[in-house]
């Protein structure tokens, strides 16, 4: 590998990162600042008793900012990664048997907005993107190629954030969401 294609895939690997952990350290604070919505969809989607949904939001949240922060540091960007893919496999996991068992109408409190919305297909794909950045980052920190995260990565992170929050209204757009 030519070392400007290197330096290219650390950019790339680094602003994932970025994104990453900026997604990852809103999710947790979306948690905690909005526990009325999160403990139930939490218990919606894991079916836990009432008294275990909310150890089970503090458990995420609290997984989710360890996860952030160490996709900030190149020693344990790889293993924070793959904490991240493990976390969001898991949320996939709890998607997907909610839609088999015809739960479609279930707030699944994946949303930063007011507003709740239903689950679909654009959830299950969505979080299996975010799993494929996961393990890209992931390899990337087993293989050398991590690089160091650096402001300009962050900046990145968060415009492309930015950016996925404008998907997340769009795709919340009712006449999107309408059953087939």
């Amino acid at each position: 590998m030519t070392s400007t294609l290197g330096n290219v895939l650390q950019e790339i690997v680094c602003q994932l990162a970025g994104f990453l952990a900026v997604l990852l350290a809103a999710s947790a604070l979306h948690k905690a600042f909005t526990p009325g919505a999160s403990v139930p969809a939490v218990r919606n989607l894991t079916r836990l008793p009432r008294a275990l949904a909310p150890l089970a939001l503090g458990l995420a949240a609290s997984i989710e900012l360890l996860a952030a922060a160490g996709l900030l540091m190149d020693a344990w960007r790889g293993s924070a990664a793959l904490l991240a893919l493990a976390l969001l496999a898991i949320y996939l996991g709890l998607l997907g048997r909610a839609l088999r068992g015809g739960q479609r109408a279930m707030d699944c409190g994946c949303h930063f907005g007011a507003s709740s919305r239903g689950l679909g297909f654009y959830e299950l794909a969505r979080n299996a993107l975010l799993i494929v950045l996961a393990g890209v980052v992931a390899a990337a920190g087993r293989s050398g190629l991590a690089g160091t995260i650096e402001p300009r990565h962050l900046l990145a992170g968060a415009a492309a954030f930015a950016l996925y929050l404008a998907v997340e209204s769009v795709a919340a757009l009712q006449p999107l969401r309408r059953a087939s």
